[in-house]
């Protein structure tokens, strides 16, 4: 038989859970069978690192802001929104044009914590161009540049690298104007005490701007936004190739009746036609009446699953912190649990996740994240920095018994190799143990269950307890599964204070 591959099933939501069946004896009483009981989604809160970037150089006085990294190979890579002072002389002198002083830069790292700002000699500061600066943010007509990069599988190598950003169109007297003339005008319309005399109508639409790059370093700003959704937008957009269905998608943040949420689209093209349009993530009615749903947050699990590391702005307390939501599709969403994947602090009142859950070592995952020493309204002189926010691998979620719990997968195809857990018992005397069944759940014809296959039994098992990533299970201290070679089964598990947060067969 053709290898077979060895997969990993995370647990992110109920999928992959068995939900049992009920059968009726000859008497007509009621007989369960695989039930699951006592598990529930258990969220993992993330342990954040010490911050590994604040402002540094002369052209990020003002602060640093929204990253999007991407990690290829051994080399994570970083571009990300600077703010000059705007008091610093070569401001003053017109260099950094804007309301805001934005300057997009570069940065690279051979760990994700030690970070280096390359000499890349392409834009001017103070005289100089020994510096990581790609261009000013007013290039593409926003004071954040580009706000997300991604690394097209599907594109052309002079396209290799795709970036998103948004910026206003506007109008005078349907007349396409820049944003310099209509701040001009609006200028004089205030000084005049204009009730409309001065430009009989002054409209505006956010549009979505794009980048191209062949390396990620030389950028071409395209001369018209590829989308123009039908309502307002806000920064941290997501760009990303859905390989399953191939299609371009956007996840952006929209709304409805002044509630933000996230929508999205998809497209055949980078450029566009846009449709499709879904609103995929909102304020549920379990949530409190308060909550919007800014940054989205995409990216793909290491496993294949949707993720979206979102940020809620709880306005009644004025603080962002980062939930999780998971997909199978990228449409229709699901929260393992309500409560944040990475908690505020007293150290930070505002939270905003780099789309991309990357591998830092063998052992961890983690999201780099923009980490705000203040709420959501208020200004700080505070820098900004970036942090890590960390897992152990595979452990974002965890199906959790408090107490006992019973339960059994859907079924699996059986690789051949070994059954690996990666789980923790929470207290002494914890354990968890696993049978193996053939792939015919449920007995359909009468009321007993289907047994364990010989030699896999609960009384077979080498009970396990500990913390463990990968810990192969055994029975009567045997863990080669060769026979079952390409076989579907079923697991049966039994936990007693544990968690299981994957499985790999």
């Amino acid at each position: 038989m053709d290898e077979l591959e060895v997969k990993t099933l995370p647990a992110l939501d109920w999928h992959g859970i068995w939900p049992g069946y009920v059968s009726h004896d000859e008497e007509g009483l009621y007989f369960p069978q695989d039930l699951p009981t006592g598990i529930r989604l258990a969220v993992q809160q993330a342990e954040c690192s010490e911050p590994v970037m604040a402002r540094q150089k002369r052209w990020e006085a003002g602060n640093i802001h929204y990253p999007s990294l991407i990690r290829e190979g051994d080399r994570y890579r970083l571009w990300y929104c600077c703010f000059a002072d705007p008091e610093d002389p070569w401001v003053q002198a017109g260099h950094v044009p804007g309301k805001v002083p934005g300057l997009w830069c570069y940065a690279e790292s051979d760990d994700g914590f030690h970070w280096e700002r390359p000499e890349l000699g392409r834009v001017e500061y103070a005289g100089s161009k020994d510096n990581n600066i790609l261009f000013v943010c007013d290039q593409v007509g926003s004071s954040y540049g580009y706000m997300n990069v991604m690394r097209d599988p599907n594109g052309s190598d002079e396209e290799r690298y795709k970036a998103i950003g948004i910026t206003a169109k506007f109008e005078v007297d349907g007349q396409p104007a820049s944003r310099a003339e209509v701040m001009e005008l609006r200028a004089k319309r205030e000084a005049a005490g204009d009730a409309g005399e001065i430009g009989a109508n002054i409209t505006s639409q956010v549009v979505v701007t794009a980048g191209v790059s062949a390396d990620g370093y030389s950028w071409t700003h395209l001369p018209e936004p590829i989308m123009a959704p039908p309502f307002l937008l806000d920064t941290q957009n997501i760009l990303t190739y859905d390989a399953d269905s191939g299609k371009y998608v956007i996840y952006l943040r929209s709304g409805r009746e002044r509630r933000r949420a996230v929508s999205r689209y998809e497209a055949d093209t980078f450029r566009g036609p846009w449709d499709n349009h879904l609103m995929v993530l909102t304020a549920e009615p379990d949530d409190p009446p308060d909550w919007d749903i800014y940054a989205p947050g995409y990216c793909r699990h290491p496993h294949g699953q949707h993720l979206m590391f979102f940020s809620p702005y709880r306005r009644a307390s004025d603080l962002v912190d980062v939930y999780l939501a998971t997909s199978h599709d990228g449409q229709l969403w699901y929260r393992p649990e309500r409560k944040p994947i990475i908690p505020v602090s007293e150290r930070y009142g505002s939270l905003y996740p780099t789309p991309e859950l990357v591998e830092l070592d063998q052992d961890h995952w983690g999201v780099l994240t923009l980490a705000c020493p203040h709420p959501h309204n208020r200004s700080s002189d505070h820098p900004h920095e970036y942090i890590w926010a960390t897992w152990k691998r595979d452990r974002l979620v965890a199906w959790e018994a408090d107490d006992w719990a019973e339960f059994a997968l859907s079924e699996q195809l059986c690789a051949g190799q070994q059954l690996k857990l990666n789980f923790k018992t929470l207290l002494p005397g914890a354990f968890v143990e696993v049978e193996i069944v053939d792939g015919s759940l449920p007995n359909r014809t009468g009321a007993t269950l289907v047994p364990a296959l010989e030699g896999f039994s609960f009384a077979d098992c080498d009970r396990m307890s500990g913390d463990e990533l990968a810990a192969v299970v055994s029975w009567r201290g045997k863990s080669d599964l060769s026979a079952l070679k390409g076989r579907k089964i079923h697991l049966r598990f039994r936990m007693a204070r544990a968690q299981l947060f994957a499985v790999t067969l």
